[in-house]
């Protein structure tokens, strides 16, 4: 069997593993670090890398990219707009601007064209691996040993689940079993198959990592793009929210909220507009920098790879969003939109809540996450305590986001079990507006609970329905070809 490389090229330029060194080189590579101690390989699993350096996707919160520009969150007001996110600088970007469409027109990822997003997940991965085989052998206390295998479990199960949600059918309890999920990566090997796992399996080792690493991460880190305790809960609660399992969801985002349930009251922590009733933007002397906002527990971000990921490219329908929010009181408006252009909003959240410039959108675990998985875990569950629970958490979370002396609280009473979800559902999309979210929320409800939602584009009248193929994304052919038991998904070449 040939050797696979779907992921380590640019990992593999700035670090080689102990395992790979012991099995092909005598000696230690000049200019190369060989990690031998847990000091080692703290560097490792530290390896943020320059922000600024577009392409540089193997760093340990760069993540994913595309799922933002899938969903409705992202529009087009006209012509001249839909041009720009086709060409970046004037250069044609072919394999990236279909994705506008949902890969309907089938002109993406030709045999020499990376998937970023795969890259970078699998990159990841790969750093997460080389922990995980490697500290065991390495120097150092057997507490901290356990802790940076516990944070590489972290950083896997999160790839994994990204994975398998973009490029593979939302999980059912009737097809899980069966349908192709993604190749699952759990250890170092170059030469294992890369066959795609199924959906459920891919999910087990998703929940083994995180059940196995969570007794071993701390309650606190130094820095936020370390998990700790608490975001381990949540990504768990996460992960079986997206199952569906709503007993194990609560049950996780429970945990989580006990160890920590801090959230920013926006009426201290925004600024407002000398001589306005506006607000605009966070207080620097509160929060100046996404590694050290409280209400993220687990710093991920965007893979940083296109122009059409940047946040200036995305355009909010104006309609929506005045339906969507109190555009007078609510203060997420004033945080998340700028100037209207048209009949489209300009995003301008980044900036906002952190001065210091940050390029993509933040995609890890938060609190306000566990709070409305707490929420609509209750609600699903059912019943007049639940229910009372369910409209307790949203009232909790949404009180800190109205001007005060302007909100009014939900009461459970008012509304039907069935209302009470969709009141759940439309703060998720309030609170995580273009934090991409938005694309897995759309598959899971459309998937499991029959939620019959449909994408428009404004601009170019396309659709995406349910049960449509396209709501599984391609898998590039140069992976394709170099690794043939990764077999395509329907609908593509």
């Amino acid at each position: 069997m040939k050797t696979r490389h779907i992921f380590i090229g640019i990992f593999m330029a700035t670090l080689l593993s102990a395992t790979g060194c012991d099995d092909y080189l005598d000696i230690k590579p000049k200019g190369q670090m060989i990690p031998s101690s847990t000091d080692d390989y703290r560097k490792v699993l530290d390896f943020v890398g320059n922000k600024n350096s577009v392409g540089l996707q193997s760093t340990i919160y760069n993540t994913y990219g595309i799922v933002n520009y899938l969903t409705d969150d992202y529009q087009v007001a006209d012509s001249a707009t839909y041009k720009t996110i086709l060409n970046v600088a004037g250069v044609p970007i072919n394999d990236r601007g279909d994705l506008f469409k949902w890969a309907k027109e089938g002109a993406i990822y030709t045999e020499d064209v990376e998937d970023p997003d795969w890259l970078s997940l699998y990159g990841q991965i790969y750093i997460a691996n080389t922990a995980v085989d490697g500290v065991p052998k390495a120097s150092g206390a057997e507490s901290v040993k356990k802790g940076l295998i516990a944070e590489a479990k972290f950083h896997r199960a999160f790839c994994h689940l990204a994975l398998v949600n973009i490029y593979a059918k939302h999980y059912t309890p009737t097809g899980a079993a069966t349908d192709p999920g993604v190749p699952l990566r759990l250890d170092l090997s170059l030469t294992a198959s890369l066959e795609r796992a199924p959906v459920k399996t891919v999910y087990d080792a998703i929940i083994n990592d995180l059940e196995t690493a969570i007794p071993d991460l701390p309650v606190t880190q130094l820095y936020n793009h370390r998990p700790n305790k608490a975001s381990g809960y949540a990504l768990l609660a996460r992960t079986y929210l997206y199952q569906g399992n709503y007993a194990k969801a609560l049950e996780n985002a429970n945990l989580g909220l006990a160890i920590t349930s801090f959230l920013y009251d926006f009426n201290t922590t925004m600024n407002r507009v000398s001589g306005t009733a506006n607000y605009n933007a966070f207080l620097t002397t509160i929060v100046a920098n996404a590694w050290y906002d409280k209400e993220l527990i687990c710093q991920k971000e965007v893979c940083m790879v296109s122009g059409t990921y940047h946040y200036s490219y995305m355009l909010s329908d104006a309609q929506t969003i005045n339906t969507l929010y109190d555009n007078v009181n609510d203060l997420r408006f004033f945080l998340k939109f700028g100037s209207l252009s048209g009949t489209s909003y300009t995003y301008g959240e980044l900036t906002r809540r952190w001065t210091s410039l940050q390029y993509y959108p933040i995609v890890g675990v938060t609190v306000p996450e566990m709070f409305l998985i707490r929420a609509e875990s209750l609600a699903r569950i059912g019943g007049a305590t639940n229910l009372d629970a369910a409209i307790a958490a949203l009232n909790t979370l949404r009180v800190t986001r109205y001007i005060t002396g302007t909100y009014q609280n939900y009461v459970a009473s008012s509304y039907t079990k069935d209302q009470i979800i969709q009141l759940v559902i439309n703060e998720r999309r309030r609170e995580f507006f273009g934090n991409g979210l938005r694309w897995f929320d759309l598959k899971r409800l459309n998937a499991l609970e029959n939620a019959n939602i449909t994408i428009r584009r404004n601009f170019t009248g396309d659709q995406l329905v349910p049960g449509d193929i396209h709501w599984v994304m391609p898998i590039a052919k140069k992976y394709i070809n170099q690794s043939p038991e990764i077999i395509q998904n329907e609908g593509y070449n």
